[in-house]
């Protein structure tokens, strides 16, 4: 059984997925950071529309996760907490020395740099969520269905190396999707689908595959962008069956969009 480390956040989403890796591997190290707070209803001129909607995202997480263990520290021989960006301190980077993981598997975690790169060369996975290149950056599965491309919603595990989210692709995975789902449903989904190719390489024996490389820019999404007019649009997109169409020909939809599969 592989030792692995896992650098993350700490909501039910991630211990969640923490759960999961524990499940097939030997979860020696868990890094958790706590993320800052976002300054985005609160202030917005719309704040009840802002504020309906991250709740909604909170009530599915509830559902989707409600089997997260309360504590890291249930299913990880360590578990240690940090502020956000914590992971790239001198005391996180020798912690996971001592630990001497096989590998370490990113979710949800900053942006993670040298030393800790360079050290664990080919052993650092991360579970990018949103198909790569297609859609990059911050909120990668809202945006496409802004864009009524429900094809882009899924999720990318990666290696991790110097540019953010651009190593060799491992394997990416779409949600199982049905006509009545809102948006945080694939999002959640999409972690589920995540987790399951972050368990097959938290099994794999022996040096990790080096990926197919990441070609053609995509859209680049910032979370400045981020509106209530694009979350009109979203709404709007779903309350006239954009996934009703989308299942109606998800084959020929999805092969405009190819992704890597295990």
């Amino acid at each position: 059984m592989n030792r692995i480390a896992l650098l993350t956040s700490n909501s039910a989403r991630h211990r969640w997925v923490a759960a999961l890796l524990a499940e097939v591997a030997e979860l020696v190290c868990v890094i958790s950071e706590e993320k800052p707070a976002q300054n985005t209803a609160a202030t917005h001129h719309d704040a009840q529309e802002m504020r309906n909607h991250f709740e909604a995202r909170q009530a599915a997480e509830a559902y989707w996760f409600k089997d997260a263990p309360a504590q890291f520290s249930h299913i990880a021989t360590q578990a240690h907490r940090y502020s956000w960006q914590g992971s790239n301190t001198a005391e996180a980077f020798a912690l996971l020395q001592a630990t001497n993981p096989d590998r370490v598997f990113l979710f949800g975690s900053s942006i993670i740099r040298d030393p800790l790169l360079a050290f664990f060369q080919g052993r650092i996975v991360n579970m990018h969520l949103g198909l790569s290149p297609y859609y990059r950056g911050s909120a990668t599965n809202y945006w496409p269905l802004v864009d009524g491309l429900p094809e882009c919603v899924g999720v990318t595990v990666h290696h991790a190396t110097p540019v953010v989210d651009g190593g060799g692709i491992l394997a990416q995975g779409r949600p199982y999707t049905e006509a009545t789902d809102n948006a945080h449903d694939m999002g959640c989904k999409a972690i589920l689908a995540g987790a399951a190719l972050l368990q097959h390489f938290a099994k794999w024996q022996g040096p990790l595959p080096e990926g197919i490389g990441q070609t053609g820019k995509g859209k680049l999404c910032k979370r400045s962008d981020f509106s209530i007019e694009s979350l009109i649009a979203l709404e709007t997109q779903l309350k006239h069956g954009l996934l009703k169409e989308y299942l109606a020909a998800k084959p020929v939809r999805d092969a405009r969009y190819p992704i890597v599969q295990v």
